[in-house]
């Protein structure tokens, strides 16, 4: 069975990451620069779901090129996993979960979309990250239930809250000065409030990638 680091945190916070992730696991804290060049030969399979952007250096591009040049599966989802699968889903590495999906096809492309405050202890989120927003807006738009001007003018509205100041609740009132988006996604959140949580949702969908990949080996 392939030994796999996975780097993750407030993506799955509220719950055990053991409950989603089984098998031959080392859980570590969001990946940030140096970590992966830190990596013993043991290593087979490397998991990035969570990683720092601002308070300290992110992981680059380079680092992981290294990995999947040595033979290292580097697989990615959620949050800065997403992100960088995205930049190299061409030079190897697989993306995993609608966030990828959202940065590979350019719907969005801002890293301030994934951010997010969170306690560094318990990795327990304190704001909302504005992929919730945007990737509930994105089905919204697959639905046919507003077209891509709609969902780039509630765009616009969301990125007008910087990420370390965003949350749900404040967000769903300033969106309130915009009746048909507002009960539109208070509708879609009613319906299933997985939906909003799309980092955690990718982060389940890694999990069962790297289950599958197991049991086919």
């Amino acid at each position: 069975m392939n030994k796999t680091i996975v780097y993750i945190g407030p993506s799955i916070a509220e719950e055990p990451f053991e409950k989603y992730f089984k098998g031959n696991i080392e859980f570590r804290a969001p990946v940030k620069r140096g970590d992966l060049l830190q990596l013993d030969d043991s290593i087979e399979r490397v998991a990035i779901v969570d990683g720092v952007f601002h308070s300290s250096l992110a992981v680059s591009i380079r680092e992981i090129k290294e990995l999947i040049n040595k033979g290292i599966e580097v697989v990615g989802s959620s949050s800065m996993g997403a992100l960088r699968a995205a930049e190299l889903y061409n030079h190897g590495m697989k993306g995993i979960g609608k966030v990828f999906e959202l940065y590979r096809d350019g719907i969005i492309d801002s890293d301030a979309d994934v951010a997010l405050m969170f306690d560094p202890k318990t990795f327990r989120n304190i704001t909302t990250p504005r992929i919730s927003f945007k990737s509930l807006l994105n089905d919204m738009r697959v639905q046919g239930l507003i077209d891509k001007d709609e969902m780039e003018e509630c765009f616009t509205i969301i990125d007008t809250v910087h990420y370390m100041e965003l949350t749900r609740s404040g967000m769903l009132k300033k969106l309130k000065n915009f009746p048909k988006y507002s009960t539109l996604i208070n509708d879609f959140i009613q319906a299933d409030e997985s939906l909003f949580d799309v980092k955690k949702a990718d982060a389940i969908k890694l999990a069962d990638y790297l289950i599958a990949s197991d049991q086919a080996c």
